[in-house]
């Protein structure tokens, strides 16, 4: 399970822990104007994202899940004389399936340079992966470059969560600070992915944010945001404003589950709804000690605050890039 959304060598963001670290000994208060300054708004990013999501609270259920279930293991295992590690889950099969199904919706992590990519052009579509423990097929965007010198192939790389949250965090950071940065990937990909297939819809920087911030309404981001995009770009569609495409693309997100909703269809406030009463539910089975409760108390109310804001103004966490 792929947990660390990393600015590299400069900081990190921890995602499901809401933890946030600046490689720096400055005081919190002297990192504004500072050189540290981008860097932790471009982190403060991520924590937004995790807290006032669909997709960030549908991985925090999928951690506390996994954290309890490795406990779990232990316990049943708790007259062997040795436990091997890493601790394997076995004998929880709604765990199996959530984190397989979640390592495809967060796609590649790897950190590719510019250089590398300098002469380079690219092949995107979407495959259908069947998952033995999931009853559907799974959508997967990949992402093939090749030389544009020889036509060689150099990498495949798998368009996910983890590129829709770094390049949404960093065209926020650009847009604040005119930050470039010499890796590509994951941090450019979805505007580079924007300016091959909709180039019109790219010139306003705006869109392509909030088509990543939408697209961490649904389930598997990487999906919504190439098909919506294609979508779009058959329609001719471009925005009147940051709120007519917010509404645009959210109206799109319909969600069926025999689990979660009972076979009905629910919209994405409902989906938002039901994925913070899940995770406020794991989030009380896992925090039960006295000692520890605080702790569960202000991930709580962090959590309703952010769905509080984010459902009297949806485009909270895009309008940092322009009000700073």
């Amino acid at each position: 399970m792929k947990n660390k959304f990393q600015l590299k060598s400069s900081g990190f963001y921890i995602p499901s822990f809401f933890y946030i670290n600046i490689e720096t000994d400055d005081e919190f208060i002297n990192m504004f104007n500072s050189t540290n300054e981008p860097t932790l708004i471009h982190e403060y990013i991520h924590f937004l994202q995790d807290v006032s999501t669909i997709y960030g609270l549908t991985n925090t259920c999928n951690m506390i899940d996994y954290i309890i279930a490795l406990y779990q293991e232990v316990h049943l295992n708790s007259n062997a004389i040795l436990i091997n590690r890493p601790i394997e889950i076995v004998n929880f099969q709604n765990v199996i399936t959530n984190t397989s199904l979640f390592n495809i919706y967060q796609g590649s992590d790897d950190y590719i340079e510019e250089a590398y990519l300098k002469n380079a052009y690219f092949k995107i579509h979407e495959e259908k992966i069947a998952n033995p423990s999931y009853p559907q097929p799974v959508s997967k965007i990949l992402i093939s470059f090749y030389d544009l010198s020889n036509d060689s192939h150099l990498l495949d790389y798998e368009f996910g969560s983890i590129a829709i949250l770094e390049s949404m965090s960093f065209l926020i950071e650009k847009s604040i600070f005119g930050t470039d940065l010499k890796y590509h990937l994951p941090y450019k990909i979805a505007e580079q992915i924007v300016s091959n297939l909709y180039p019109e819809f790219g010139e306003k920087l705006s869109n392509i944010i909030i088509l990543c911030d939408a697209s961490l309404m649904f389930l598997n981001p990487g999906e919504f945001f190439f098909n919506n995009l294609l979508s779009m770009k058959i329609d001719n569609y471009l925005p009147s404003s940051d709120l007519d495409l917010y509404s645009h693309l959210l109206e799109k997100i319909k969600f069926v589950s025999p689990h979660l909703t009972g076979n009905k269809e629910v919209n994405y406030q409902d989906l938002y709804q039901i994925s913070f009463d899940l995770a406020i539910k794991r989030i009380n089975e896992l925090f039960k000690s006295e000692i520890i409760r605080p702790v569960a108390d202000w991930i709580i109310g962090i959590l309703k605050r952010s769905m509080d804001i984010r459902m009297s103004n949806i485009d909270f966490i895009s309008q940092i890039a322009y009000s700073g």
